[in-house]
């Protein structure tokens, strides 16, 4: 349950701020004042598609709280693809990323900051970061789910940079805070989470052979 004071930002950003995103991409590429190359669909967004119209169709012929279950489908399942496919077609190249990095930084810092802090001094934080304090590590995002997904989102590309990079300090640095990202993972407490960082770690081996 999102608290009343935060519902305008939670919609804004959160509701309609991906979707506004895409049909903005959209519109300006059919008037042709920013026209660009769309990717073709591989079969990756096709099943994502194609789960998304079983969904529906499950929710509309089984679900007796129609609305609620659809909204949380929204919530859970087309922003997140929304936010795939923004990220599909805009295909940001190695500037684009590196400007990105001071920010996942700071994002795996305080979410492991807030997650630590839940476990140790859960009094100085607010009570609805708290819903599962003791037993698992939720950061601000109240999900361990989330919490996983983020920290592995913001340590990926803090390691490709480190990797990439000439500066012994700013490796360093980015090295860190791509292990306290894989920190936040394992003191989620979450198996599917840990299963995740398995596979994770397999591929980084894969691509990054001598780096890792």
């Amino acid at each position: 349950v999102i608290p009343s004071s935060m519902q305008p930002v939670y919609w804004l950003v959160h509701r309609l701020l991906p979707v506004g995103a895409l049909a903005v991409i959209w519109i300006n590429h059919i008037i042709g004042l920013y026209p660009r190359d769309f990717p073709k669909p591989t079969i990756a967004e096709l099943a994502m598609l194609l789960y998304i119209f079983a969904s529906l169709v499950s929710v509309i012929t089984t679900s007796n709280d129609l609305s609620d279950v659809i909204t949380t489908l929204y919530d859970r399942v087309i922003i997140p693809m929304s936010l795939y496919f923004l990220i599909r077609i805009w295909a940001p190249q190695e500037k684009e990323i590196r400007q990105l990095i001071p920010m996942l930084l700071i994002l795996v810092i305080s979410q492991i900051s807030i997650g630590l802090l839940a476990w140790s001094f859960p009094s100085v934080l607010p009570s609805y970061w708290l819903d599962w304090a003791g037993q698992r590590t939720t950061g601000s995002l109240r999900s361990y789910g989330a919490y996983v997904s983020v920290m592995l989102f913001a340590g990926l590309p803090l390691l490709h940079t480190a990797l990439t990079s000439e500066g012994n300090l700013y490796k360093k640095i980015l090295l860190s805070g791509f292990f306290l990202s894989l920190l936040g993972v394992f003191i989620s407490f979450s198996r599917a989470g840990w299963l995740a960082l398995g596979v994770v770690l397999i591929f980084l081996f894969y691509l990054y052979p001598k780096g890792m």
